[in-house]
């Protein structure tokens, strides 16, 4: 949230919507530092989500997920590998590889005016910079459509099977909520901005067009980032706690 506040600021600080974002970063703009500092920030956030995610696919691993079950006697040995155990270890690769892509667009800024083909001709640091922020924004994309449409798996493998973490399921249900959500909001603003950069180029459309695609991205960053941080514990857990508050009563 603060690298989101911090990106708003210096982009606000530039005094137009006129172009792109990323021109807050580039030299000779008011709060540089600043805007290259949100970018860092969430570049630290992507590395977060995707050791909180790999975390995530252990814990069921040891908890004995029926999606992760292989055993000799099973009629599919691969039945393990359902959308809900693919999709959080995608999405952890997914973010993963977008964390130091996000931490090269904050190094290596645009010249002034972000110049890009087919209207303008670019220096070597314009095509670094664009195609690191532009893998690092595809690649987030991507896990938020794993996590919008993923996580159907996870609910059918965790009805009526003992030893589930049906649990951990319920508590993302809120971020499969976010993720459809925002994948809703961002799929066609991102699909509309990249035609009209093809078409027009920079100008004032582009410029208001991307401004609002990165919002959604850094919202849906952010719920993201606490809904899986904030995890309920297990129910033999919280049984337990209860059992002994009962215990220390009696």
């Amino acid at each position: 949230m603060l690298a989101a506040a911090a990106i708003g600021i210096a982009t606000a600080a530039t005094g137009t919507v006129y172009g792109y974002v990323s021109e807050a970063g580039a030299p000779g703009a008011p709060l540089r530092g600043l805007y290259r500092a949100g970018v860092y920030g969430v570049a630290f956030a992507l590395a977060f989500f995707a050791a909180a995610m790999t975390a995530l696919v252990r814990e069921e691993d040891r908890r004995g997920s029926p999606v992760r079950s292989t055993a000799p006697g099973s009629p599919n040995r691969w039945a393990g590998v359902s959308r809900w155990a693919a999709g959080p270890t995608a999405v952890a690769l997914a973010f993963a590889v977008a964390a130091p892509l996000a931490a090269t667009s904050g190094a290596v800024s645009c010249t002034p005016g972000c110049p890009l083909p087919p209207f303008e001709s670019p220096s070597q640091s314009d095509i670094v910079h664009a195609l690191a922020s532009i893998g690092g924004f595809g690649l987030a994309t991507g896990a938020m459509l794993l996590l919008a449409t993923g996580a159907a798996g996870a609910a059918d493998a965790s009805r009526g099977t003992a030893g589930t973490t049906a649990d951990a399921v319920r508590t993302r249900d809120p971020l499969r909520a976010a993720s459809r959500v925002s994948a809703g909001l961002l799929v066609p603003l991102l699909a509309t901005t990249g035609l009209v950069m093809l078409v027009t180029g920079r100008g004032l459309l582009a410029g208001v067009l991307e401004r609002a695609a990165l919002g959604v991205a850094l919202a849906w960053l952010a719920t993201a980032a606490v809904t899986v941080t904030i995890r309920r514990p297990p129910d033999g857990a919280a049984a337990g706690r209860r059992s002994a508050a009962i215990r220390r009563r009696t």
